[in-house]
């Protein structure tokens, strides 16, 4: 099983991903002289928000710090209220992009709420959307009907269940907020309710998890192969899909076989800071990251700032510089599943027998912890539950092998 590389040096992002000095970059914000005037408490906040990454251009021509600072500066609550949503949407998204906080998966995951809520509330004013409409949309959403007219349509996908459409109802509620308008209806808003954190039945043991990539290694099947490497990944490293995707060339530092190997997880392949970490590779993880190195090149990754899984343009033409899609292992995983008769494998769960075995071999809670990154207490107690029953089960095994049969002896009637 992977561990935590001890060599702090090689941890730091900002060593994967070299930053101008950031005292340096702060000053020069401070010492711009701006071509418009702005209160200076706002102009100071800017200023700060834009410091991890925005920079000037010389001449300050197409500049993006000082375009970034209008765009951020320059927002209109009152304006965006008389919006319809799909005005207001466009409008907020592009003040977002300019927040140096928010992740590239988080933009990502709004995208798509933002998509959901359109085919609702579309040309809907925001100062008219109310709690009704809310819980109809909370309704439909579940359902995935809506009726318009005397017409039943159904305008998403698929239904969706309670944690996704209250994920929904979030990213309204902050647009709201944002153009004054929530506080009139919080007080009647109630999210749907949802299941705490449980585990994702069933967790594959040691000898099914052998017995897995025995078949696939045995079927030998060219449109298995991407899947294959990634649950590799995955099993030997707890990297989930999101992870993957936002590896770049230079996240992934193979050795010779007799030297060591890690993989880093930047924070922009994540959602929250506690995932980032540094992951030493077992021979299997490196095994299965050489391949997806050279699947990389062969798609004509090879720049270190290039992705791991580049972007699929068309069947013929990839782009490097943007991330794989979020389904892109879709049809690889399907085959996988054929090949393995497991058919209700997700490649998340792989993630579980990975903590699972760790803690089985005795690794500490709190070694685990770091190599998994984001792992609450809660799973940790689920996953030390299932290391006592091994532990539980193997004690018993040897108690059997020293069983001595007792026959009491019957009592002689006086």
């Amino acid at each position: 099983m992977s561990s935590v590389a001890n060599t702090p040096a090689v941890s730091t992002q900002t060593e994967l991903n070299p930053l101008l000095n950031q005292a340096a970059l702060l000053e020069r914000l401070a010492s711009h002289p701006h071509p418009q005037r702005y209160e200076i408490a706002k102009a100071e906040k800017a200023k700060v928000e834009l410091a991890k990454g925005l920079t000037h251009t010389p001449n300050h021509i197409d500049c993006p710090a000082c375009m970034a600072t209008d765009e951020i500066l320059k927002a209109d609550p009152a304006a965006m209220a008389k919006m319809t949503f799909i005005e207001a949407a466009a409008y907020w998204h592009r003040i977002r992009l300019n927040d140096p906080e928010l992740k590239p998966r988080t933009h990502e995951s709004v995208d798509g709420s933002l998509n959901a809520l359109g085919k609702f509330y579309g040309h809907c004013p925001m100062h008219k959307i109310s709690s009704g409409m809310i819980r109809q949309y909370q309704d439909a959403r579940k359902k995935n009907e809506l009726l318009m007219g005397s017409e039943i349509r159904h305008p998403w996908t698929k239904a969706a269940g309670n944690s996704a459409i209250n994920h929904d109802c979030n990213v309204l509620s902050q647009m709201l907020v944002f153009c004054g308008r929530w506080k009139n209806i919080a007080g009647e808003y109630f999210p749907l309710r949802i299941k705490g954190w449980s585990p994702i039945p069933p967790i594959m043991s040691e000898s099914e998890v052998e017995d897995f990539f025995e078949r696939l290694f045995k079927a030998n099947d060219d449109r298995a192969n991407l899947a294959f490497w990634c649950a590799k990944a995955t099993i030997n490293t707890t990297a989930s899909g999101i992870e993957l995707r936002g590896l770049r060339i230079k996240n992934v530092m193979l050795g010779d076989l007799d030297q060591m190997s890690r993989i880093y997880i930047p924070d922009d392949a994540v959602k929250n800071n506690s995932r980032p970490r540094d992951i030493v590779l077992n021979d299997d993880a490196r095994f299965a990251f050489a391949n997806l190195l050279l699947r990389a090149n062969k798609l004509g990754a090879t720049e270190p700032d290039h992705f791991l899984f580049p972007f699929r343009v068309n069947r013929k033409q990839w782009d490097p510089t943007r991330r794989a899609a979020r389904g892109f292992l879709r049809k690889s995983w399907k085959r996988l599943k054929e090949v393995t008769g497991r058919k209700d494998l997700r490649p998340h769960m792989l993630r579980h027998p990975a903590i699972t075995t760790m803690l089985e071999k005795g690794v500490d809670q709190s070694m685990a912890k770091a190599i998994a990154g984001h792992v609450t207490q809660k799973m940790l107690d689920y996953y030390s539950h299932i290391r006592a029953e091994a532990q539980a089960e193997a004690v018993a095994r040897i108690g059997q092998s020293n069983v001595i049969q007792f026959a009491p002896s019957r009592r002689r009637r006086a």
